[in-house]
């Protein structure tokens, strides 16, 4: 049986003089047509943060402690979203979130040998503040 690591990414804020903060990544549409500058901070805000969030789950968990990367993990996501949110865009979005997951160690390399996406729920809110995008790693 699988164990299951919950945890939630974001929010991710960049900028000094004039920050700004987002709870969920942009869309490929819109990464595409940012300058490339704005477009790295962003990329490693999120990366950065789901590392941190899911160093911080793995370390809580029960079976951490001497745990060496595993041959596979499954990764579903939740994403309570205001906007309505097209599931491939949402999908693709999602790629410096598996970086951050890769750079904790649980598994050595993004590829498909090494990981599975079992899911993608998208959620309708009414509140920005009620935004958020969990992950939940499946370990075998």
């Amino acid at each position: 049986m699988a164990e299951r690591i919950t945890f939630i990414v974001g929010p991710v804020t960049i900028g000094e003089r004039q920050p700004q903060t987002r709870r969920l990544p942009h869309s490929p549409n819109v990464v595409r047509n940012m300058h490339w500058a704005p477009r790295s901070r962003w990329t490693k805000g999120w990366k950065d943060a789901s590392y941190w969030a899911a160093e911080s789950a793995l370390r809580s968990h029960k079976m951490y402690k001497g745990m060496r990367p595993v041959d596979n993990i499954t990764i579903s996501f939740e994403i309570h979203a205001i906007q309505s949110q097209d599931p491939d865009n949402m999908l693709a979005s999602m790629k410096p979130i598996i970086d951050g997951i890769v750079q904790t160690g649980i598994i050595k390399d993004d590829t498909k040998e090494y990981i599975s996406i079992d899911g993608l729920d998208i959620k309708r809110v009414s509140h920005r503040e009620q935004e958020l995008l969990k992950i939940n790693l499946y370990i075998p």
